[in-house]
C-alpha cells in the first residue's frame, strides 16, 4: 500500500493544489459562513504543521552522547 500512494504523490499534490486554490476563492469564501472558514483554514495549518509539531527534542540526548564521547576520549589519555 506505501508503494501505491508513494507512486500516487504527483496526482495527490495536483488534488491539493486544486483543493488550496477553490479555498482560495473569493467567491467562494464570501459564501462561507466564519465557522466554515475557520474550520477549513485550521485543517490546512494541521496539515502542513504535522511533522513540525511531532518532531522529538532530541538535545538532551545529544548532550548526554556528546558527554559520553568527551568521557571515552578523556579515560584513553
Amino acid at each position: 500500500m506505501l508503494e501505491f500512494m508513494d507512486s500516487r504523490k504527483g496526482v495527490a499534490q495536483g488534488v491539493i493544489d486544486k483543493y488550496l486554490k477553490a479555498l482560495a476563492d473569493p467567491e467562494k469564501l464570501d459564501q462561507a459562513t466564519l465557522s466554515q472558514i475557520a474550520t477549513a483554514l485550521g485543517i490546512v495549518v494541521d496539515k502542513f504543521t504535522k511533522d513540525i509539531q511531532k518532531q522529538p527534542d532530541t538535545s538532551l540526548f545529544s548532550s548526554i552522547v556528546k558527554t559520553a564521547g568527551d568521557f571515552k576520549h578523556e579515560q584513553k589519555a
